[in-house]
């Protein structure tokens, strides 16, 4: 008699760069649209875009400035990014 053994599936995570970008933020507090496309290796324009979305859900605030605009983290006590699994 042959018994099969349970297959265990592990859920893999899934990091977008979305998320890489929040989480970069939330570490720093605040950083340059310049400085997140260097730490994320994505062109600034895509952070732009990325940025606006996440003004628009609540999640960060855009402050620009003089020389950068900066990137700052809205609530970080309530903002857990959490990968998405497959």
């Amino acid at each position: 008699m042959f018994f099969k053994k349970k297959e265990e599936k592990e859920e893999e995570s899934v990091i977008t760069g979305v998320d890489k970008l929040v989480n970069i933020i939330k570490d720093k507090k605040k950083i340059s649209i310049d400085k997140a496309a260097k730490l994320t290796g994505v062109n600034p324009a895509r952070i732009s875009e990325w940025a606006d979305f996440l003004e628009e859900e609540g999640i960060i605030d855009i402050k620009p400035g003089l020389v950068n605009t900066l990137l700052v983290i809205k609530n970080k006590k309530t903002l857990t990014v959490k990968p998405s699994t497959k």
